[in-house]
């Protein structure tokens, strides 16, 4: 139970990261780091 919480809390933040990301027009090459710490 625990693991698919924290896989839908890990989609979240990543979708929120991508949507803040399109929104502030931030370069992926500067995402891509943080997105790769994450994991």
């Amino acid at each position: 139970m625990y693991q698919i919480v924290l896989t839908a809390l890990f989609a979240l933040a990543l979708s929120v990261l991508t949507f803040a990301a399109s929104m502030a027009e931030v370069p992926r090459s500067e995402m891509s780091p943080a997105i790769l710490v994450a994991e």
